[in-house]
């Protein structure tokens, strides 16, 4: 009698990097936004980093996430079965809807991840666009019935 050593399958998908809205509790409440990033990334960026400073950029750094590992940081992700989970604080800067951007650019600078969040996530003047569209649709639907 003999044995085969089994190999588990290789997974082909990780899992997806991405910004996406989260929706509040409570009707009037400013949304929130959270980043996930896949595990195996997340491994490769930062090891095991558990705390962590999150800045958003101004200026020529306008629309730019930081995410840097930091001891005694303020953020710390949800560590989920693939992924971890950002989870930024409600603000009446993120925009009202659900919005969600896979695979943003980023780039990994002196430790610290820079994730280009996608442009409905801080430009007001897109954020009242897409609301101006959404409101134009959602009248067109209400006249045709």
């Amino acid at each position: 009698m003999g044995f085969t050593a089994l190999a588990p399958a290789v997974r082909v998908k990780s899992g997806v990097f991405k910004v996406s809205t989260i929706k509040p509790r409570r009707d009037g409440d400013p949304w929130g936004l959270s980043v996930t990033v896949p595990s195996v990334e997340f491994a490769k960026r930062f090891g095991t980093a558990a705390t962590f400073n999150l800045l958003l950029g101004h200026g020529a750094d306008e629309g730019k996430l930081m995410i840097q590992p930091a001891e005694g940081g303020a953020f710390k992700p949800a560590a989920l079965r693939n992924c971890f989970v950002f989870r930024l604080p409600a603000s009446d800067t993120w925009p009202s809807g659900a919005f969600v951007a896979d695979d943003p650019e980023r780039v990994t600078r002196d430790g610290a991840l820079i994730v280009t969040l996608p442009e409905w996530a801080w430009n007001k003047e897109r954020q009242k666009a897409i609301a101006l569209a959404r409101a134009h649709v959602a009248a067109g639907r209400k006249a045709e019935r």
